[in-house]
């Protein structure tokens, strides 16, 4: 198994490769190891933000059935609102 910022690489196996594929903001890289606090069954996805370049784990099913904004996007540091 690879490693990759502290992420391992795993193989696809059964799971449908989703390598390569882009969900809203995000393109996924590789399939990883679930977060200590998720024990489930289901494939998790080492993904990269298309504007912010940060790395998120997803599931599966958040992938093609979620919402897949990066909060990237509301990130206001910095940004002029109105005359301020």
């Amino acid at each position: 198994m690879e490693q990759i910022e502290n992420y391992t690489i795993l193989p696809t196996g059964r799971a449908k490769n989703l390598e390569g594929q882009t969900f809203g903001d995000y393109t996924v890289l590789y399939r990883t190891n679930p977060p200590k606090t998720n024990n489930g069954k289901e494939a998790h996805w080492l993904c990269q933000c298309n504007k912010c370049n940060k790395y998120i784990i997803k599931k599966a099913t958040t992938l093609t059935k979620g919402v897949n904004e990066c909060d990237c996007k509301y990130d206001l540091t910095g940004q002029k609102i109105g005359r301020w």
